[in-house]
C-alpha cells in the first residue's frame, strides 16, 4: 500500500531534528536532548525572566534539565521505533504502549482506577490496529499536547514558580514543587475546579505587633530656607507590654545622605529605651543638619526625601493547631471536622495562624489533608518571608519549635534544627543562611521537618488538637518616609 503524503511529511518532518547523528541509539538521545534543552530553556527562560527579573535565570537551568531528560526520551523511542534492526511486533509493542501509557494517566487522572484500566485497554487496541506511520504521528502530537498540558498543570500548582525562584534550587523547595505538581497530576479536577489554599499564608490573629512601633509624623516640620540649618523632629510611639527593656536605634536620611541624630534625655548614645508599661511611650528623635541644603540652579524651590530608619527588635510567634484521629474511625466519617469549631479550617487544610503582626509572615503547615493517622513521619514545613514592606531584615538570631504538649503528637525530625530541652532550634548555619537570603525577593524560604503520631484513641469519634508553636526573633531596620521641601531665599520675602 503506497504511503500517504501527510505521512511522509511527518516522518521527513520527525527526521530532521536528528538527521546527522540518525543511525545510533547515543546519537538520537544526545540530539533529541540538545534540540528540547534549548527550546524548554528559552521558553522556561522567558517564564523566569518575565516573574523574577535577572534572578529568573533559574527558570533557563530548571527549563535546560527538563528539556534534555524530555528530549533524551524522544531521541531513545524515535531510534527505537525508526531503526530497521526493530522488528515490526516489536514496534507495535512500543508504540502501543506508549499510546496506553498515556491513556491510561488520563483515564485515572478523571475517572480514578477504573478510568486507568479502561484507558490502558483503549491505547492498547488503537496500538494494534491502527497503522504504524498514522500511530507514530498520534503519538509524536499526543506526546507534545502531553507535555504542555503538564507544564500547565505545574504551573497552575505554584511548582513552576518555586522552581524559578531566584534562592535557587534547595532540597525544600524542590520537594514541594514536585509535591505540588504530583498532587495536581494526579487530581486535576481538583486543581482547576477547587481552591489551593496555601499553607504559607497564615492567618493573624492581632493586626498590631507584640510590641508596636510607629512614627508620627504630624509635627514634624516640612519645609525649609535654601541653606537654613535643617532640624527634623519626629515622634516615635511604642507599645510595649511585654519586654521588660525594648531598644530601638534611630537613624536618619536626607536624599540618601545621613543626619545627625541629637542626644537627648530620651535618646542615649544613640538608643532609645523604652520600659515594659501597658501605656503608650512616646520619644523624640531630632535630625540635624546645619549646613542646610542648596537647591539646583533655576529652582526655586525643590523636593528632598527625608528617611527615618529604626533598627529594633522583633518576636513572631505562630501557631499550628493539628488534628489526629484513630484511621478506623477517620475512615467511617464523610467529615471529621463536622463537630470542630476550627476558624483556620480550609477543606481538610488547616492553616498556621500569627497571634501578632509583625514584618516576616511566619508559618506552620502540611499539604497533607487533616486530622492526621497514626505515622511514624508526616511532612510538614517551616516557612519564613519578609512582606514587601518597607525595611530590611539584618540578621535572624532565633528559630524555635516548642514541644508539643501531647501524648499523640511529637517532633520526629526537622532539617538543621538541634533539639533542645524545651523544643527544636534552627541551626547558626541555617540562620546565617535565612539572614542572606530573605530580603531578595517576598518568597517563602522553607525548612522540611516530621511529626510523629502514635496512640491515637478507638473511643474517641471527634478528632484530638495538638497545638505547634514557632517563635523567631530577629533584628529589622523599618522605613519610614516624609517629603521635605526646600525653597530659595528669594522666596523670603513673599512668604
Amino acid at each position: 500500500m503506497p504511503e500517504s503524503t501527510s505521512s511522509r511529511s511527518s516522518v521527513n518532518f520527525t527526521n530532521m531534528g536528528f538527521q546527522n547523528l540518525q543511525g545510533t541509539l547515543l546519537g538520537s538521545i544526545i540530539s533529541g536532548a540538545i534540540i528540547f534543552g534549548a527550546i524548554f530553556g528559552i521558553l522556561f527562560g522567558i517564564t523566569g525572566f518575565a516573574l523574577f527579573g535577572f534572578a529568573g535565570v533559574f527558570g533557563i537551568l530548571a527549563g535546560i534539565v527538563l528539556g534534555m531528560a524530555v528530549g533524551a526520551g524522544l531521541g531513545f523511542l524515535f531510534t527505537l521505533t525508526t531503526s530497521e534492526k526493530t522488528g515490526p511486533i516489536t514496534k507495535k509493542l512500543i508504540l502501543a504502549g506508549i499510546l496506553a501509557s498515556l491513556f491510561g494517566y488520563f483515564g485515572y487522572a478523571f475517572l480514578g482506577i477504573f478510568g486507568f484500566w479502561i484507558g490502558i485497554a483503549v491505547g492498547m487496541a488503537l496500538g494494534f490496529l491502527m497503522p504504524p506511520e498514522a500511530l507514530s504521528t498520534i503519538i509524536a502530537f499526543s506526546i507534545v499536547v502531553f507535555i504542555i498540558y503538564i507544564a500547565f498543570l505545574w504551573w497552575q500548582s505554584g511548582a513552576l514558580e518555586l522552581f524559578f525562584s531566584p534562592l535557587g534550587f534547595s532540597s525544600e523547595r524542590i520537594m514541594l514543587g514536585l509535591e505540588r505538581g504530583v498532587t495536581c497530576m494526579t487530581d486535576p479536577i481538583q486543581c482547576f475546579f477547587k481552591p489551593f489554599y496555601d499553607w504559607s499564608e497564615p492567618t493573624v490573629e492581632n493586626k498590631e505587633e507584640e510590641v508596636s512601633v510607629k512614627v508620627d509624623f504630624s509635627t514634624t516640620q516640612s519645609v525649609y530656607f535654601e541653606k537654613e540649618k535643617i532640624s527634623i523632629r519626629t515622634a516615635i510611639i511604642v507599645n510595649n507590654p511585654t519586654e521588660d527593656a525594648y531598644y530601638t536605634r534611630p537613624l536618619c536620611y536626607l536624599d540618601g545622605e545621613p543626619l545627625d541624630v541629637e542626644e537627648t534625655s530620651k535618646v542615649q548614645n544613640g538608643m532609645i529605651y523604652f520600659g515594659k508599661s501597658n501605656v503608650e511611650q512616646r520619644a523624640t528623635v531630632v535630625c540635624e543638619n546645619k549646613d542646610g541644603l542648596e537647591l539646583e540652579e533655576g529652582k526655586d524651590a525643590q523636593a528632598f526625601d527625608f528617611e527615618l530608619h529604626l533598627i529594633r527588635p522583633v518576636k513572631t510567634k505562630t501557631e499550628w493547631n493539628v488534628y489526629t484521629m484513630n484511621e478506623q474511625i477517620l475512615k467511617n466519617k464523610a467529615n471529621p471536622f463536622e463537630d470542630v469549631n476550627e476558624p483556620n479550617l480550609r477543606n481538610r487544610v488547616v492553616l498556621s495562624n500569627m497571634l501578632f503582626d509583625s514584618p516576616v509572615k511566619i508559618s506552620a503547615g502540611s499539604n497533607d489533608d487533616q486530622p492526621f493517622s497514626d505515622a511514624k513521619s508526616i511532612p510538614f514545613f517551616i516557612a519564613f518571608q519578609k512582606k514587601d514592606i518597607y525595611g530590611e531584615i539584618l540578621a535572624v538570631d532565633s528559630l524555635k519549635i516548642e514541644n508539643p504538649i501531647s501524648s499523640v503528637v511529637s517532633i520526629s525530625d526537622c532539617e538543621s534544627f538541634t533539639r533542645g530541652s524545651d523544643g527544636y532550634y534552627l541551626t547558626r548555619d541555617k540562620l546565617t543562611k535565612i539572614s542572606s537570603l530573605a530580603n531578595e525577593r517576598d518568597i517563602p524560604i522553607f525548612i522540611n521537618c516530621y511529626l510523629s503520631v502514635s496512640g491515637t484513641r478507638m473511643d474517641r469519634q471527634v478528632p484530638e488538637k495538638t497545638v505547634i508553636k514557632v517563635e523567631s526573633e530577629f533584628g529589622f531596620e523599618s522605613v519610614y518616609k516624609k517629603s521635605i521641601t526646600v525653597i530659595s531665599e528669594g522666596q523670603k520675602q513673599e512668604i
